[in-house]
């Protein structure tokens, strides 16, 4: 089955939160300004560490590095960036 990778950067965004909740399979990382995101969605969520860390906050998702997010990159169909 296919999978998509969804790549968030905005602290919000209406249309990728509205694609991200028809997505029955994927997963979503979020970078940058998305880091402050605090959405229920279906799939599992992983925020990047350093952005996080940078931000002095913490995230309800689990950190990861960049290192990590290109093994999902891999591991998926598709990215989108949002």
């Amino acid at each position: 089955m296919e999978k998509a990778l969804f790549i968030l950067s905005k602290q919000k965004d209406q249309i990728a939160d509205d694609i991200i909740a028809e997505t029955g399979n994927g997963t979503v990382v979020l970078v940058q300004d998305a880091v402050y995101r605090q959405n229920e969605w279906s799939l599992p969520v992983y925020a990047e560490k350093d952005d996080v860390e940078a931000r002095g906050i913490r995230s309800r998702y689990e950190l990861v590095e960049i290192e990590e997010i290109l093994d999902l990159i891999e591991l998926h169909s598709h990215v989108i960036v949002l």
